[in-house]
């Protein structure tokens, strides 16, 4: 192996995450510098340090970035054969991104989550080094999958190395970062000396190290072109000299002294560099260049050949090459390999390459090429032959649909601002073309772009205005997405707006439109006033709901269990939504689905789940670009704080929710973010600043508020500004509650009005509310409320000198709150208490208390019965990380087995989960 000058430390950083990869402690360190500045050295190096290690090396290349899941073929070709222990939809799709079977277009998140299952189950023999080079020439789809493989790398004893130039791949962006500099002017002449077998003048190399910032590659290129007189400093130094941005004419001179024939050769090599062997020879005979170009070109060090590649030394030099020549000269390459090129696909790119002229034929065949790889989800490459097509296209109106194409390929890939910028193209061309239907098609992209990550009132005018212009179907899903970005938005005009017009639709046949246009029918009358009418309109919906298994109706469906107020239904919806997305690998309808699963779980006493689940939701709508929904699980995380008690999180969650609600018009986001903020104040005692957050929110306008959660949140104002004397706002929203808890009957709805009609009654009234309240509560499963309404009517009873009795609801309050985990709502009752008389001994600690969220949702699942593997499979992470995290579980709770751990949830307040 070659001597690392200089590298000490970054060796032994390196060898660090080795060695704890050895010890099952997963890595990820991503080696980031400039070109030439030493990071395949390390790599190098380290890997051939690996004893006992399984070694995946593969190095991303300019070519194949636009190959899909090119890079994840040659990473994962030595261990293929494990591949049939994956569970069958990870085992389909990683085969069908390799292109060993045929079969529909693979999720790219399932295909990700097969690649961690591959690697965990290679781990369970010996630990894995995963060596990535030049990461930033990977294939998007690739690089995707090793991130989100390795951002869940815990126990399973597996490195992952990614050498990359400035920045690091947006995958990545999360991963330890090593920064490679320059080296030292020591390590600097010690590499300049065992060059050149010389002396280096202090001048010179004070020269060459200003010139270089100690690139080692620019160094040792320097060091092969100067005499050993211009080192010792007896003879001048070239002006200027080939460093930075004039290394590409080192290289250029260089290939410039080898014959002609070699230099076409070459050229040919650099504008394909996939190529192997024989299509070189094969096109070098088609343009009339000898073989023994080849071995020149060889001889210089400037290419390496074997029987199935030709590599250049560095890529440097293929970029030197490739760009270093004309347009003709480029133009000439493309040609004779688009003439020779066995593969369709490489065939139609090099003819699209050397093409400078609108060519309908050639555009078609693009766009086959594009449906190949968008078969495989490889949408950047797909993205990248639409765009050419469109460039080749002679019509307007053809055109304009390919850059749409091209837009959602970007999209689906990832990259919004790129599909934004090209329907702004396609616009263009299809109002010169006269296509309404395309058309309408930009609006409706450009409207789901806004409705995941954008401003929510745009994003409801692209999506109507795409209705406008498009068939009864493709409206109805335009509307429905408008209708959600106006609910998002909290703006019921818009809302209302949207509902009408799916009801004047045409026929849209199947159970999906039957349930969107009852939703919305429903949500009508509810804006109307009229409850009853709303009321039978959703029960239709859940109706439709029990026989379908789309996430997104299952959605809809939950967000109608929440009108009526059926508790049961609300959770068991999301809940199966969630299931269905994780089984079927769509990672980005995870997230869409939490939302309302956690909104759930933490009035019915789940807190410890819904703060679990929140976490996963943000942390996969955060990697899915699903900004306005991570949006919504800050707000909720804000509001689990404060139903625990803890102001400082609900604090911070809530602004960094609210951050997101100002920048996008998101009423819904900062409706909740205010409630949590509101309920925060509450177990404060600060009932003022409550009843003014709340005033706010409801006399707030769309963007800022929303109705529903006005209405959800009533009783809370009520109680306030009964606290704070403002009686007239506190009936005015009871009766507004009022209407709607009766109209559906719920039991924790009607509990809550007898509590708020307790709140305005006289000391001699309240009682009777109060006793009803808790009769209530007890048929329902909203134990939050329930604990709050006993505490309340303990205080009540203590100011009325009935001590004895104010103790026993006070206490029933407090054993909810401790089972709960409601911390300083606990204290408040342990306070209310002392007050009454009794003496109160600190709570002791949860049995579950000590586990992380993530260590509590894979002990939920065991509860359930679920294998390790099982587990793995729906939180998206590796058997042998849930192996580890059962092991620490059974630790912190003092147990031996699963049997112990299912008894011990059942036992405990956690078995509601």
């Amino acid at each position: 192996m070659p001597v690392l000058y200089g590298r000490v430390q970054e060796c032994a950083e390196l060898t660090a995450v080795i060695e704890a990869a050895a010890r099952s402690e997963s890595g990820v360190r991503v080696l980031v510098g400039e070109p030439g500045i030493g990071k395949t050295a390390l790599l190098n190096s380290v890997t051939a340090h690996a004893d006992g290690f399984a070694v995946l090396c593969a190095r991303g290349t300019p070519s194949e970035a636009r190959l899909p899941y090119a890079g994840l073929h040659r990473l994962l070709r030595p261990v293929t054969e494990l591949i049939g222990g994956l569970p069958a939809p990870q085992r389909t799709a990683i085969r069908a991104a390799l292109g060993q079977e045929d079969g529909p277009a693979p999720d790219r998140f399932l295909v990700s989550v097969a690649v961690l299952g591959l690697l965990s189950e290679l781990a369970e023999k010996r630990p894995v080094l995963v060596v990535v080079d030049d990461a930033h020439w990977l294939d998007a789809p690739s690089l995707d999958a090793l991130a989100f493989a390795a951002a869940r790398f815990q126990a399973e004893g597996i490195a992952l190395l990614a050498a990359t130039r400035p920045e690091p791949p947006e995958p990545f962006s999360w991963a330890p970062v090593m920064t490679i500099g320059g080296l030292e002017p020591a390590a600097c002449e010690q590499l300049i000396r065992a060059r050149s077998g010389g002396p280096v003048a202090g001048p010179v190399l004070d020269r060459l190290i200003t010139h270089t910032g100690g690139n080692p590659l620019a160094l040792l290129e320097i060091a092969e072109r100067l005499s050993a007189a211009q080192l010792a400093g007896r003879a001048p130094l070239p002006r200027p000299l080939p460093v930075g941005p004039a290394l590409e004419r080192a290289y250029l001179e260089r290939v410039s002294a080898l014959p002609v024939a070699a230099q076409r050769l070459l050229l040919l090599a650099a504008a394909d560099d996939e190529i192997d062997a024989v299509t070189l020879l094969r096109a070098a005979s088609h343009a009339g260049i000898d073989a023994s170009a080849l071995e020149a070109a060889e001889a210089a060090g400037l290419i390496r050949v074997s029987e199935t590649r030709v590599r250049f030394r560095h890529p440097l030099i293929r970029s030197a090459v490739y760009q270093g020549a004309g347009l003709a000269r480029r133009r000439w390459a493309h040609q004779v390999l688009g003439e020779v090129a066995a593969r369709d696909d490489r065939r139609a790119w090099h003819r699209a390459a050397a093409a400078l002229h609108p060519d309908a034929g050639l555009a078609d065949e693009l766009e086959r090429s594009a449906g190949r790889a968008r078969v495989r989800s490889g949408y950047t490459a797909a993205a990248a032959a639409m765009e050419r097509a469109a460039e080749l296209t002679p019509d307007d109106g053809v055109r304009a649909r390919r850059l749409v194409r091209a837009a959602w390929d970007r999209w689906l890939g990832g990259h919004a601002d790129a599909a934004v910028g090209l329907l702004d193209q396609a616009r263009r061309a299809a109002e010169a073309g006269g296509r309404a239907g395309t058309l309408g098609e930009i609006d409706l992209l450009r409207g789901m772009i806004g409705l995941r990550g954008g401003v929510a009132r745009d994003a409801y005018q692209s999506l109507v205005s795409a209705a406008d212009r498009l068939g009864p179907e493709e409206a109805l899903h335009a509307l429905t997405a408008a209708a959600e970005a106006a609910f998002y938005a909290g703006d019921q005009l818009r809302f209302t707006a949207a509902a009408a017009r799916i009801g004047r639709l045409g026929p849209v046949p199947g159970e999906r439109a039957a349930l969107i246009r009852a939703y919305f029918a429903g949500m009508a009358h509810a804006a109307e006033g009229e409850i009853a009418a709303s009321i039978r309109q959703f029960r239709t919906v859940l109706e439709i709901a029990g026989r379908i298994d789309d996430p997104d109706l299952l959605r809809w469906a939950a967000t109608a269990a929440l009108m009526v107020g059926d508790d049961t239904i609300a959770h068991a919806l999301p809940a199966r939504a969630v299931d269905i997305a994780r089984a079927r690998g769509a990672v980005t309808k995870v997230p869409q689905a939490i939302e309302l699963l956690v909104h759930s779980e933490l009035w019915t006493g789940r807190l410890a789940i819904a703060r679990a689940n929140a976490l996963e939701g943000l942390r996969l709508a955060t990697q899915t670009g699903q900004l306005n929904c991570a949006g919504h699980l800050r707000a909720l995380l804000a509001l689990h704080a404060a139903i625990e008690g803890d102001v400082r999180t609900c604090r911070e969650r809530a602004q960094e929710a609210l951050a997101r609600a100002r920048e996008h018009d998101l009423g819904l986001v900062s409706a909740v973010a205010t409630w949590a903020l509101a309920l925060s104040d509450l177990s404060l005692g600060r009932y003022g600043e409550a009843a003014d957050r709340l005033t706010r929110m409801a006399e707030a306008g769309p963007g800022h508020g929303h109705p529903v959660i006005t209405v959800l949140s009533a009783p809370h104002y009520v109680e306030a500004a009964v606290r704070s004397g403002d009686h007239d706002r506190a009936a005015r929203a009871l009766a507004m509650f009022r209407s709607w808890a009766e109209a559906v009957q719920s039991a924790w709805a009607l509990a809550l009005v007898e509590r708020c009609r307790a709140l305005l009654a006289d000391p001699a009234a309240a009682d009777g509310h109060y006793r009803r309240a808790l009769e209530l509560h007890a048929v329902s499963a909203r134990d939050f409320e329930r604990a709050r309404t006993a505490l309340l009517y303990g205080a009540h009873l203590r100011r009325q000198r009935r001590r004895a009795q104010a103790r026993r609801y006070t206490r029933e309050a407090l054993e909810i709150f401790e089972w709960l985990g409601a911390t300083r709502w606990a204290e408040r009752a342990r306070g209310e208490l002392r007050a009454a008389g009794e003496t109160v001994t600190d709570p002791e600690g949860e049995e579950t208390g000590a586990l992380t969220a993530q260590q509590l949702q894979i002990a939920r699942f065991i509860a359930e019965g679920a294998t390790n593997r099982e587990v793995a499979a729906r939180l998206f992470i590796s058997p042998r990380t849930v192996d580890y995290h059962v092991r620490n579980i059974f630790a912190k709770l003092g147990i031996g087995s699963r049997v112990e751990l299912v008894r011990r949830f059942r036992a405990s307040g956690t078995a509601r989960v």
